[in-house]
């Protein structure tokens, strides 16, 4: 005994068929205006159909300025697929996710050094600077927040150590 073919719905019309399947409305208009059998007198669409139809026609492809069949297309897109899976294997191409963590992780550090160095230790050192002093200061304190944030990130690899600055004191008065 064989098994009842399963039936792909009729939708009402154009809409609902468009809300149930998420197939833009616009295409169900366009198929409908270029002849597709899918479409009958009451309004109603028969998604089967429809799919048949759509399947059938010549999509026209901008990259390439040829109609291609879907098969033509469905070929094309698994060699793309596999030409980036070669091309991560490589190490030529890294994932976006990847990227987005390794900049959010960054970011993280980053902050948390710069909160440390500038809102925590630098008002309490640079009491009594004078403002070149400050400047001083500021500069020391962004090449250290530059090294810290590099050492964490793991980005100081057999580079030379930055030059060493001295350390601002302020200035000494004479109670004048």
């Amino acid at each position: 005994m064989s098994k009842p073919k399963e039936r792909l719905p009729i939708y009402s019309s154009m809409k609902a068929m468009a809300g149930a399947t998420g197939i833009p409305l616009e295409w169900l208009k366009d198929s409908k205006n270029k002849g597709c059998p899918a479409f009958r007198q009451n309004n109603s669409v028969s998604l089967g159909e429809w799919l048949k139809w759509f399947g059938a026609q010549d999509q026209g492809d901008d990259d390439v300025g040829d109609a291609l069949k879907w098969s033509e297309k469905y070929s094309r897109v698994k060699t793309w697929i596999a030409e980036i899976e070669l091309s991560k294997k490589r190490g030529e191409v890294v994932d976006r996710k990847v990227h987005l963590d390794a900049l959010a992780g960054g970011f993280t550090v980053f902050r948390g050094e710069h909160h440390q160095l500038y809102c925590q230790e630098f008002p309490a050192r640079a009491k009594g600077f004078t403002e070149l002093e400050m400047q001083s200061l500021a500069e020391q304190f962004e090449i250290r927040l530059f090294k810290q944030f590099r050492e964490k990130a793991g980005l100081l690899q057999d580079e030379p150590e930055a030059e060493k600055t001295e350390e601002v004191k302020p200035e000494e008065t004479n109670g004048d």
